[in-house]
C-alpha cells in the first residue's frame, strides 16, 4: 500500500493526473501507483495506526494506468 496524504481545504488539493506525472518524472515506473482515491480524513484504529478496513474501497474508476507491460528477459518472466 502506498499512501499519500495532503491536508487539503475545500476546493485545493492535486488533481490525479498531475500529481501522475510528478511521480513519473521522480520514480520508476513499476513504483507509479496504478490507483489513485482521495479520502477525505485517514481513519485510525484505537490504537492510532491506519485502519486499512475503514479506507474506502478502491473502484474501477479510479485506475489511470490500464496498459500492462510485458516481463522482458529471463529473470522477469519468472
Amino acid at each position: 500500500m502506498l499512501m499519500f496524504w495532503q491536508p487539503i481545504t475545500q476546493g485545493e488539493g492535486i488533481a490525479k493526473n498531475e500529481f501522475k506525472e510528478y511521480l513519473q518524472n521522480k520514480l520508476p515506473a513499476y513504483m507509479v501507483p496504478q490507483y489513485y482515491v482521495a479520502v477525505p480524513f485517514i481513519p485510525l484504529s484505537p490504537n492510532g495506526k491506519t485502519d486499512k478496513e475503514a479506507l474506502p474501497a478502491i473502484d474501477a474508476g479510479t485506475e489511470t494506468n490500464t496498459e500492462r507491460i510485458a516481463p522482458k528477459g529471463r529473470i522477469e518472466k519468472r
